[in-house]
């Protein structure tokens, strides 16, 4: 092991174990068995009726390990086959505008040292427990998924498993944009009225062009939005509870229950939204009535009118229709006629 990752993994030592930042550097010591594995395609395990599926543990037991994808492989070139050591030093002023995540998220750089060569990546890592190793899995899958549907989304480098019992922890391993930033972290109230509602704009559009790949995301707050480098552009993050309805849209005009099932999903996305516009976007002083009335100009049209210009989509129809229903129940809501 070369003198560099000496001096690493004597800062791995000095982390705290009880960190999410320390186990996974400490994780990744008992990982060093020479082999990169090819990161699997989970978008192919998807439940494509809008759930995430149950874990099936005996899939996955003996799959401890470092999972990258074909970009890092490539980096990496024939090295890959023959790697020395894998190390992790967290970066505190690495941040994506958020100072705490459920997940805890932390930031850092992962070094590959292969053939005497040591290649640094600027990460984003998610944590997840041995209990909520599916949801790792899922959020990878919906990850490639979106990709594929050419949407805009974090680029997924790998998953880390590291032995626990029965099933691993996991970390999902994501590569950190230093001009990535969320909507969460805008300065909102230095902006005027039509400035506000106008970069909010993106996020609509990007919702609705989620949807027409028949995709929910299921937790669509500002914390959740990324904001790139080019003006008003925005990426989706944190598709932990996505879910793809494409089993659920195609027959949907003929099955009530169906129909319903894409009302909720819609709506909760809708509701998330709902929840960052009226503490960063709309007036403090302003009623919920007043708040619905300005959305419906100015997040709900808009959604139809990106929804109409996708007349490629073979849901615009259905979506059309749960977007009356959504908008209907959330004026009666605001209207207070239950």
């Amino acid at each position: 092991m070369s003198e560099k990752f000496v001096a690493h993994y004597a800062e791995v030592n000095s982390l705290c174990l009880d960190s999410p930042a320390g186990q996974f550097a400490y994780g990744l010591e008992t990982l060093h068995d020479g082999r990169i594995r090819t990161l699997p395609s989970f978008d192919q395990d998807l439940n494509h009726q809008g759930q995430i599926p149950p874990l099936d543990a005996s899939k996955y037991r003996s799959m401890a390990g470092i999972y990258l994808s074909d970009e890092v492989q490539m980096v990496l070139g024939e090295d890959a086959c023959a790697v020395e050591s894998f190390s992790f030093i967290p970066k505190d002023y690495l941040k994506l505008g958020r100072d705490n995540s459920r997940r805890q998220v932390f930031f850092g750089q992962l070094d590959i040292e292969a053939e005497g060569e040591v290649q640094s990546i600027d990460v984003a890592v998610k944590p997840f427990v041995p209990q909520d190793f599916h949801h790792a899995t899922h959020e990878v899958g919906m990850l490639q998924y979106i990709d594929k549907k050419n949407l805009p989304t974090l680029d997924v480098l790998g998953i880390v498993m590291v032995p626990q019992g029965e099933t691993p922890w996991s970390y999902a391993v994501t590569r950190f944009e230093s001009k990535l930033a969320t909507l969460e972290n805008l300065n909102w109230r230095q902006m005027d009225e039509s400035e506000r509602w106008a970069q909010l704009r993106p996020a609509i559009d990007t919702m609705a062009a989620l949807h027409a790949e028949a995709i929910f995301h299921g937790d669509y707050e500002f914390k959740n939005v990324g904001i790139g480098e080019e003006v008003r552009t925005t990426k989706i993050i944190d598709p932990e509870f996505a879910v793809s309805m494409r089993e659920v849209l195609t027959p949907y005009a003929n099955n009530p229950d169906e129909r319903a099932a894409v009302v909720r999903k819609m709506s909760v996305d809708f509701g998330s939204l709902a929840t960052s516009v009226r503490q960063y976007v709309c007036d403090p002083k302003t009623s919920e009535r007043e708040d619905f009335d300005a959305m419906l100009d100015h997040v709900y049209a808009p959604y139809r009118a990106k929804l109409l210009r996708m007349e490629e989509s073979p849901y615009q129809d259905v979506l059309l229709g749960a977007l009356d229903e959504v908008v209907e129940k959330k004026r009666r809501q605001a209207y207070n006629e239950w």
